[in-house]
């Protein structure tokens, strides 16, 4: 949602509050003492709201605002073309499968991270590797819950600290994307090129997985900035061009279409190599089908591939409305789904590779 310069307006023979935005509408200046009218925003997290109604907010009579606005009366567009799927529009629903769903990673994330810490068998190459993916979605679900929390809160100082929670988020979702190419590359390495393994030291793949994600997450943030819109620039009250979507924003998303290709490329030449050797091992034919689906299964989730089926939202209302849902809970859950599944990613990989090095 784009931010509407508010003018002041000065006179010094009336009491009145001054323009102000408290993070969704912009409140003209008004006289103390009485309310102050906006038509309701047309569009909030990609739920399209009635326009043609009003929002409220007390100018009390000291010349301050009511610390808080009042957004009742604001409702959803219904879709009547299609009756059934009304009550599916109240995002607030979906809000809340994300809510729960990263409070649920949040808590196997911590007891994971925990045991990896614990206990000194389990630190090897591999497992940090696994640890530091772990961490970037523990980060990702502790940002992500802050951010929707203090932008639910009409509070303006709230609103811009949420507003630059958003340039974290990004690189947060940045790393994690990276530390699954490092996934990727690293049983790539141990299955497809066995010798060069040791040629990879941690502080490599450290770098891929933090360093690289910082340079895109302030490219992002500084086009976004030098393109924004709002004159006011990024630290005015008002504006927080990171949160508006527009083309700028494939300053970020291309290099992660890059990371899900490069880690689809992985995919295919691990499996090649996986499903050549289950055929020449003496195993019969239906146990290696199912090897080689439980090795895909693990795989695909871990190296982030799962994550294209949610990238584009169809155009239709109505399918916009399910493919919300379907990414709310797809995203809130995977998180879950791949700590399940990755102390396993490696029980196919190692099987069939001959050298085993010291550091794995």
């Amino acid at each position: 949602m784009f931010k509407l310069p508010c003018p002041n307006f000065h006179d010094d023979t009336v009491t009145y509050c001054n323009s102000t935005w408290d993070g969704l509408s912009c409140w003209p200046t008004t006289s103390g003492g009485s309310v102050a009218y906006v038509p309701c925003f047309a569009e909030f997290n990609g739920v399209h709201y009635d326009i043609s109604r009003n929002a409220s907010r007390l100018c009390l009579e000291n010349g301050t605002w009511l610390p808080w606005s009042n957004y009742r009366s604001c409702q959803p567009l219904k879709l009547h073309e299609h009756e059934f799927l009304q009550v599916l529009w109240d995002m607030k629903e979906a809000a809340t499968i994300y809510y729960v769903g990263y409070g649920i990673s949040l808590v196997a994330l911590s007891l994971a991270l925990l045991v990896f810490s614990r206990f000194k068998d389990l630190r090897c190459l591999r497992n940090t590797i696994h640890t530091n993916l772990m961490v970037t979605y523990l980060l990702i679900d502790v940002t992500w819950i802050l951010t929707a929390t203090l932008q639910s809160n009409p509070n303006p100082f709230t609103a811009k600290l949420a507003c630059f929670l958003v340039i974290l988020l990004t690189y947060l979702m940045g790393t994690n994307f990276f530390w699954m190419l490092v996934e990727g590359l690293y049983l790539y390495m141990q299955v497809v090129k066995t010798f060069a393994i040791e040629d990879i030291h941690l502080r490599t793949y450290a770098g891929i997985g933090w360093g690289i994600p910082a340079i895109i997450a302030a490219a992002w943030a500084i086009t976004k900035v030098v393109a924004s819109e709002t004159p006011e620039g990024p630290f005015a009250q008002k504006s927080c061009p990171w949160q508006n979507k527009d083309y700028y924003d494939y300053v970020f998303s291309c290099p992660v279409m890059v990371v899900l290709l490069i880690n689809i490329f992985f995919l295919t030449r691990i499996m090649w190599v996986l499903i050549t050797k289950l055929r020449a091992s003496n195993s019969v034919e239906s146990r290696q089908y199912k090897k080689a689906a439980k090795a895909l299964l693990v795989l695909i989730p871990l190296l982030g591939v799962t994550y294209i089926i949610v990238i584009a939202t169809p155009s239709d209302p109505v399918a916009e409305v399910v493919f919300i849902y379907i990414q709310a809970t797809f995203l809130s859950i995977q998180k879950l789904f791949s700590l399940l599944l990755l102390n396993d990613n490696t029980m196919h990989t190692k099987q069939y590779n001959p050298i085993k090095t010291p550091r794995d």
